[in-house]
C-alpha cells in the first residue's frame, strides 16, 4: 500500500461583518425627531383638557392592547403561507366520466274529492257597524 501525504484544505474564513457606522445626517435627525415629539407633548399637556388628555390615553393603551394579537395573527398567517408552499402537488386522476342513471316518473293524478265543491267567497261589500265606547258628547279627552 502506498502512502501518501496528508494535506490539510482550509476553508476560506468569512468576511467579517462590517459594522455600521451611524452618520452625521442620521444623528441630526434622530435629534430633530425627539425635539419634535416632546415639544408636541409638552403642548399637549399644557393646553389640552382633561377630558381629551383621558381619551387620548385610552386610544393609546387600546392600541397597545391590540397590537400583540395583531403580531400573531399575522405570524400564524406567514406560517400557514410558507406550510401551504411546501406541500408536494400530487395530481390527482379524473374520475372517468359515466351516465347517469335517469329515471321517469308519470306525474300523479290529482285526488278527486267526493261530495259538495268547495264554497266560493262572495264578494259583495259587507255592511259594517261600529260602536265607539266610552267618551261623552264627542269631546276626546274629557
Amino acid at each position: 500500500m502506498q502512502q501518501g501525504y496528508f494535506v490539510p484544505v482550509e476553508s476560506p474564513t468569512p468576511p467579517a461583518p462590517r459594522k455600521r457606522k451611524v452618520g452625521a445626517v442620521e444623528m441630526v435627525a434622530a435629534l430633530a425627531v425627539l425635539v419634535v415629539i416632546g415639544v408636541s407633548t409638552y403642548v399637549m399637556l399644557n393646553r389640552l383638557s382633561e377630558q381629551v388628555l383621558t381619551i387620548i390615553a385610552t386610544i393609546g393603551c387600546a392600541a397597545g392592547v391590540a397590537v400583540p394579537g395583531v403580531l400573531v395573527a399575522l405570524l400564524v398567517m406567514v406560517k400557514r403561507a410558507e406550510g401551504s408552499g411546501r406541500r408536494e402537488v400530487v395530481p390527482q386522476q379524473q374520475p372517468q366520466m359515466t351516465q347517469p342513471m335517469i329515471m321517469m316518473v308519470p306525474p300523479m293524478a290529482m285526488p278527486q274529492m267526493q261530495g259538495p265543491q268547495p264554497a266560493v267567497w262572495d264578494s259583495r261589500p259587507v255592511e259594517r257597524r261600529f260602536t265607539v265606547v266610552g267618551g261623552g258628547d264627542g269631546e276626546w279627552g274629557e
